[in-house]
């Protein structure tokens, strides 16, 4: 026996010379015309342009949307960019919600007013959550959010994009207020990033099933990377992962392309619950 398990191969009985010619002519490979490999490789490329062609067409009138996976093994928050060879929903890790209503909320926005969930209702709503520091994933998702909402256009107005705050060592409305300026987001109507004591936060992340641990080392703050997205009666319908580049330092990166097709992805799920 062989070390993967297989029998090792008798020799084979040798006979005539007629013989042998025989069998090299039956086990030779058949010659393939150079014109039908031409062909063929012309008819893979076209097929996997017309692939990526289709797949944006399909994007752009939101029937990605739709396809909504059952399950991600992906890593939250740790999967590397693959935007250019993967479907949007695997891109994004897109996953069917609950269908719940969303847990209530009542928290400060970095304007200085109380928001609760109820408060939103009537909008689609887009949920998720970084450090009020932003040393994590928060600029890649500031970044998203300003292409999807751009990309929503008129309809921008009846989408609230929404982040609470995961930093318990960064809890003030300042800190909110800052990073929202430092996001190009502050001027913004429909965003609002929330804070409030430990205590309020602490139950807000344990309702939505958010992990925070800050390392006793370093005091690197790590969390579950969730954003979900409420339809206008604040019932949990779809669920994304973000996805980001981890860097030795802690900080996330993604290429300028990626962040585009996410912001995009934002945009068009969204779209799909206003209906």
């Amino acid at each position: 026996m062989t070390a993967d398990g297989v029998g090792a191969e008798q020799p084979a009985r040798v006979g005539s010379d007629a013989d042998a010619a025989r069998r090299a002519a039956a086990l030779a490979a058949p010659r393939v015309p150079r014109k039908f490999v031409v062909w063929a490789a012309v008819a893979v490329v076209v097929l996997a342009g017309g692939g990526m062609l289709l797949e944006r067409v399909f994007t752009s009138v939101g029937l990605n949307s739709y396809s909504i996976s059952a399950s991600s093994s992906a890593s939250p928050g740790k999967r590397a960019s693959k935007s250019a060879v993967v479907p949007l929903r695997s891109f994004m890790g897109i996953t069917a919600g609950s269908g719940a209503l969303g847990p209530a909320l009542s928290l400060t926005d970095q304007r200085g007013r109380s928001v609760t969930l109820e408060s939103l209702r009537g909008r689609v709503v887009v949920l998720t959550f970084f450090d009020a520091g932003c040393d994590d994933i928060c600029p890649v998702l500031g970044a998203e959010i300003r292409r999807a909402e751009s990309q929503l256009g008129a309809k921008a107005s009846t989408v609230a994009f929404v982040a609470v705050n995961t930093d318990p060592r960064t809890l003030s409305v300042a800190a909110t207020a800052r990073t929202s300026s430092r996001l190009g987001l502050a001027s913004r109507p429909n965003w609002y990033f929330l804070t409030g004591s430990l205590a309020s936060l602490d139950t807000v992340w344990t309702r939505y099933g958010i992990t925070v641990e800050v390392a006793r080392a370093t005091h690197q703050v790590a969390h579950t990377e969730l954003m979900i997205f409420l339809d206008r009666t604040l019932h949990e319908r779809i669920e994304a992962t973000p996805v980001g580049d981890q860097k030795r330092g802690g900080t996330t990166t993604l290429p300028a392309a990626s962040i585009v097709r996410f912001g995009d992805g934002i945009a068009s799920y969204a779209r799909t619950l206003l209906h």
